[in-house]
């Protein structure tokens, strides 16, 4: 039997990094509201953090041209430990991440 996934409540396209550079400042991306994505809007890391664990779901891609409602996507988010603690990766970085959301583009 086929199930269809859930779609993503976050689509992330570009992140800042605070002075340290490895932990996201800021983010901007979309936000789904019903069955369709806002404009861009930015999320802080708090935001992030809080919507992971509110059991959303947060990807990282790009909005495909003159298809509002489509994104081409990178990857999904998840929360993984990191010394004391928790930073923003992509499913299957976990470990090996140098920084937070590395490949991602950033402002």
């Amino acid at each position: 039997m086929w199930f269809r996934r859930r779609p993503y409540d976050i689509i992330l396209e570009a992140v800042h990094y605070a002075p340290d550079g490895k932990t996201i400042a800021w983010a901007r991306g979309y936000e789904r509201l019903f069955s369709h994505y806002t404009d861009r809007r930015i999320f802080s890391r708090a935001d992030l953090i809080r919507a992971l664990r509110q059991g959303k779901r947060i990807a990282v891609g790009q909005r495909k041209p003159l298809l509002g409602n489509q994104f081409d996507i990178q990857g999904e988010v998840v929360l993984a430990p990191h010394g004391s603690d928790l930073w923003l990766v992509m499913k299957g970085t976990e470990r090996e991440a140098p920084r937070e959301l590395a490949g991602v583009p950033h402002l």
